[in-house]
């Protein structure tokens, strides 16, 4: 209770649990984690609705105990998970509890995974889902209203990537992001009764756009042939091809290892481009976002994640 700063213990631990997962009255719903990390044996257990009955998730039918779990809708019966339903990328589906089946696709792309669902104001209702491509996307589903909001937007701000954040339960005013790889971006508010969009906050205002360096997408072939994709980032000294001759290059591969780089501000490459330096960040072979077949060659082979790196360090 954040007024009193009183607590109550709502559940105790169980054993092979590492994640919780409520629904939109704040019960535990949901416990998901492994048996043995070594040997990735997954552990997840159900509770109804309306008791306090857990239930092994092999009482219900095509729901793996790994499965990617998002949270419940309004209806305490409707779990939002991620699925490949054959495909090669991962989607976003309704599995309901009490018919023990999928039941609906909210969103599937063909060629980037899913990488959440998008929310309305008050949490009950999935009105839209992210993904990366390039850059990060952000589709609103035809039927909300702050889908064209967003739309009209990105015509306005051509250039940025415009992400929704929130909006009012009216659905006249909504909060968005702007930002592109040359700008760190800010934080904007629309007014449907004003006619238009102000700024709420400035992103790392203190930096000028005379020390922001150009961010390119490039693509190298690794020595399977495999082409791996990638990002320069350029010292804004750079103005022609022929300054790359003994331009010192950090590569800089991500974490994770199953992460992600983009198309997007990353002031850690713009520092060291601020210092002279070209940056390489690469997407090698178990990154996330480009469907199971790429994620999966990195996985089962961490040896090729390694060699992705190197052979860009070569490229």
């Amino acid at each position: 209770n954040v007024a009193t700063g009183q607590d109550d213990q709502v559940l105790l631990g169980k054993e092979y649990v590492q994640r919780w997962y409520t629904d939109l009255r704040g019960e535990p719903r949901i416990g998901q984690g492994r048996y043995d990390r070594s040997k990735e044996k997954w552990y997840l257990t159900i509770r109804d609705a309306q008791d306090n009955k857990w239930r092994e998730h092999d009482e219900y039918p095509d729901l793996d105990a790994d499965v990617d779990i998002y949270g419940f809708t309004e209806n305490l019966n409707e779990l939002i998970i991620g699925a490949y339903n054959g495909k090669n990328t991962l989607g976003l589906y309704i599995y309901d509890l009490s018919a023990k089946k999928q039941t609906r696709e909210l969103f599937h792309n063909d060629k980037y995974d899913v990488s959440a669902p998008v929310f309305s104001n008050d949490g009950s209702k999935v009105i839209g889902a992210t993904y990366v491509a390039d850059s990060p996307e952000t589709v609103i589903f035809e039927d909300e209203h702050s889908g064209s909001i967003l739309e009209k937007m990105r015509n306005k701000y051509e250039g940025y990537h415009v992400k929704y954040v929130s909006e009012s339960p009216e659905s006249d005013k909504m909060i968005f992001t702007i930002s592109s790889p040359q700008d760190p971006g800010a934080l904007m508010i629309y007014d449907e009764k004003l006619g238009g969009a102000s700024l709420l906050s400035a992103m790392r205002p203190d930096i000028l756009a005379s020390d922001i360096g150009q961010t390119i997408p490039v693509s190298y072939t690794a020595r399977d042939g495999e082409s791996i994709p990638a990002y320069v980032t350029l010292p804004v000294s750079i103005t022609e091809t022929s300054q790359l001759k003994n331009l010192p290059f950090i590569v800089w591969p991500h974490g994770g290892p199953y992460a992600r780089q983009s198309l997007e501000f990353d002031y850690f490459a713009q520092f060291f481009a601020t210092r002279g330096y070209g940056v390489l960040q690469m997407n090698f072979r178990g990154s996330a976002g480009y469907g199971k077949t790429f994620k999966e060659a990195g996985r089962e082979n961490w040896v090729v994640m390694q060699e992705d790196v190197e052979d860009g360090t070569r490229w």
